[in-house]
């Protein structure tokens, strides 16, 4: 468990089974993402729990500040208000960071906390505030929530100890299924346009970005966020010299789906290949409207291919096959 002599330091201690101390250091977030519900709030605070990071998403419903994805969530039970009472009893020092969903909730939200003083110089606490005020890959189909300037201005007027987080709007559709998926210079620009903040990036999306795309960024921290699989690993693993915070979770829908697109393109591919192009050549001979394999393993006679052979032996035509069986075979004359 962790130590409560170190809960106003920058490190948590944790203890397993064996009662070996393992130290997280708090630079190396352990992230319970999107954990809105009273449940996941009392998973995260846990006395034996591995997490020193909370996302939490905060939307306006009816007036009030509530712990939800977006308006349309049907059954969200905990509010913005109660969960930092549940802050306040919390010794040991966290990363709390609010996702602002709308601009009511930029605004009232940045107020609740700055009254209840979680950015005081005395909290032991990190707060964070984001919010996706660019647009990124997939998202034009919806207007941001705030102006990026707008919000950076803001939070450092209201809270001067949070941490800023920028992000994009993203999102999945047809073209971003068929073409790449990926950042662009345009949408790293934006980004870099506002400095001192944290820039927020989809795990999916940016393993499928040019390393080169990443350049006017690459001494900036990033936080990757989303789910991720063998491709993204790989990604971070290679690129090992950016500053990175990872909040990110195993496959799910939208990974599954990208996997499965990939999948499916791989077995097209090997169709094509089986079909036209990746066999062997060889020879056939062709001869009064018939031709006839020179490979020992298809000495069969394909249809009449109509290459111009006649009924003088002398003119027999070569051809090469570029494909395995017949009578699917195309030929090319030698």
């Amino acid at each position: 468990m962790r130590d409560p002599q170190n809960s106003k330091t920058n490190t948590v201690y944790i203890t397993t089974h064996t009662h070996t101390p393992i130290k997280i250091n708090m630079h190396k977030h352990v992230w319970n993402h999107g954990a809105n519900s009273a449940h996941a709030i009392k998973t995260t605070f846990e006395r034996d729990s591995a997490y020193n990071a909370i996302e939490v998403d905060v939307s306006s419903i009816d007036g009030v500040l509530m712990l939800a994805h977006d308006a349309s969530d049907t059954h969200p039970d905990t509010s913005m208000d109660a969960f930092i009472s549940t802050i306040r009893g919390v010794e040991e020092p966290f990363v709390i960071k609010f996702d602002f969903k709308d601009a009511f909730a930029i605004s009232q939200g940045m107020r609740v906390i700055k009254l209840a003083k979680l950015d005081s110089a005395t909290s032991r606490h990190t707060v964070v505030v984001h919010a996706n005020a660019l647009v990124g890959p997939g998202g034009g189909g919806r207007a941001v929530i705030m102006d990026a300037s707008t919000f950076i201005h803001m939070a450092r007027r209201e809270l001067p100890r949070a941490q800023v987080h920028l992000g994009m709007n993203t999102g999945w559709n047809l073209k971003t299924l068929v073409f790449a998926h990926a950042y662009t210079h345009q949408h790293i620009d934006a980004l870099a346009a506002h400095k001192g903040v944290v820039y927020c990036l989809h795990m999916a999306i940016l393993s499928q970005t040019p390393r080169v795309v990443l350049d006017r960024i690459t001494g900036s921290p990033l936080l990757l966020w989303g789910e991720s699989g063998v491709f993204e690993r790989a990604w971070i693993d290679d690129n090992q010299d950016l500053r990175v915070d990872e909040d990110l979770q195993g496959v799910g829908v939208w990974l599954g789906v990208t996997y499965s697109w990939f999948a499916l393109c791989v077995v097209l591919l090997l169709v094509v290949c089986y079909r036209w192009a990746c066999f062997p050549s060889h020879v056939v001979v062709c001869y009064r409207g018939a031709c006839i394999s020179s490979h020992a393993t298809h000495q069969t006679r394909a249809p009449a291919m109509k290459f111009g052979a006649t009924d003088n032996p002398t003119d027999y035509m070569e051809y090469d096959v570029v494909c395995a069986q017949p009578p699917h075979c195309r030929y090319t004359q030698q």
